[in-house]
């Protein structure tokens, strides 16, 4: 594969700590950056000072001029536990926020738990100084939202729709604002176990939703030899995968769901004393479902042992013309790296990026969120320097 050429990298804002099991990636598989037309926009929390957690942070939206960021928006208060994903529709920017109502127990003034009620702020692109527009998604149920969202969002930039969900009981509640404006279709999406962290496509009606189980260790004997190690009466664990689709939201039930990745089997950190004869591996994996089941998988990066290269975060990035690719964060014996790597129409060797400042994890303006795929790809991420956000900016050759 051609070399990919690093067109930019530069900081955008700080950020803090904010004390309440989150972080400025939180919402991990729905992005907080995006790009329409010429501008590229990214949202970013700011911890209060002084403000009890959970719902200490507050978002801000920052738009790129040349090589710097200034802040065009920012919500007046800290109302906010988790990041807000960015969504783009043309000429529109959709902020999903779950700002706080009241508290609903905890220790006041120290660790305060929260009602929340998710909605989106719409902005012109033009103009995101102007104040936006709150629009309230409608459910199929009075649902008791907390500042634990867990929350996943999509956008189609063809038929101007946006889908939200945000975490209920075991399942995921659901609501499709259509081009006219309405909340016209929704309901509730359940899993074997909990599912947070949705990763969510959304197409002419078509959604697709991939989550990860997020529940107390179940096993009990495990659930004590973690306590041994973390020191924690508590662990959650994220150790299978849920994959659903839709051809028609509000029209045709989601699939039925399929566990499509597990390793509740060995558990992984309790390796050592319950299954030593399985060697410790992490490996980044592709899989293609069609049809409700698993078509092929294969195995792109594999570490054994800590032997070979140890690959972390990844994220694909479709390119508009029929190429599709994987960029991740890789250490082997160069050190940290980023990289890209074309999947299909076939598979490649992986392409080192020379970037100054290699971005351990990362969000990226995704055709899932609006953003218009393009051999353009931009990122955001916490750079090696503590507590700075950056952007890195790639061209992939045609």
């Amino acid at each position: 594969m051609a070399a990919i050429d690093v067109a930019a990298e530069e900081a955008i804002a700080p950020y803090g700590d904010p004390g309440n099991g989150s972080g400025p990636l939180w919402c991990y598989g729905s992005s907080t950056i995006a790009r329409d037309g010429d501008r590229v926009f990214v949202s970013l929390p700011e911890v209060g000072e002084g403000v009890p957690p959970l719902c200490n942070t507050r978002w801000q939206l920052f738009a790129r001029d040349g090589g710097d960021w200034p802040r065009v928006a920012v919500n007046e208060l800290f109302d906010e536990r988790e990041p807000c994903p960015l969504l783009r529709l043309p000429g529109r920017l959709l902020l999903s926020v779950n700002p706080s109502t009241g508290p609903r127990g905890g220790s006041s003034g120290v660790r305060e738990n929260h009602w929340s009620r998710p909605q989106l702020l719409e902005f012109d692109a033009a103009r995101p100084g102007d104040p936006p527009r709150s629009l309230q998604p409608v459910w199929d149920r009075d649902y008791a939202f907390t500042e634990h969202s867990y929350r996943g969002a999509a956008a189609c930039s063809r038929s101007g729709e946006v889908l939200l969900l945000n975490v209920s009981g075991r399942g995921q509640a659901w609501s499709l604002l259509d081009a006219g404006g309405d909340w016209s279709r929704r309901g509730l999406l359940e899993f074997p176990l909990r599912g947070c962290y949705p990763n969510v496509a959304l197409r002419q009606r078509a959604a697709w939703v991939v989550a990860v189980s997020d529940i107390v260790e179940p096993n009990a004997a495990w659930r004590e030899l973690k306590r041994r190690h973390t020191g924690r009466d508590w662990d959650y664990d994220f150790r299978q995968l849920f994959y659903s689709h839709t051809p028609a939201l509000g029209e045709v039930p989601f699939s039925p769901i399929l566990t499509f990745a597990s390793r509740d089997e060995t558990a992984g950190m309790v390796r050592d004393e319950l299954f030593p004869e399985v060697p410790m591996t992490v490996a980044l994996k592709y899989a293609r479902i069609h049809d409700g089941a698993v078509a092929e998988r294969r195995v792109l990066r594999e570490s054994v042992e800590d032997r070979g290269p140890r690959v972390g975060w990844a994220r694909f990035h479709d390119a508009g013309d029929g190429r599709l690719f994987v960029l991740g964060h890789v250490v082997d014996d160069g050190g940290p790296a980023n990289f890209a790597q074309q999947l299909l129409p076939s598979q490649e060797e992986p392409v080192r990026l020379d970037l100054r400042h290699p971005l351990g994890s990362f969000l990226t303006a995704s055709g899932r969120l609006g953003s218009e795929p393009s051999t353009t790809v931009d990122l955001c991420g916490p750079g090696p320097e503590a507590g700075v956000m950056r952007y890195v900016q790639l061209r992939i050759p045609s």
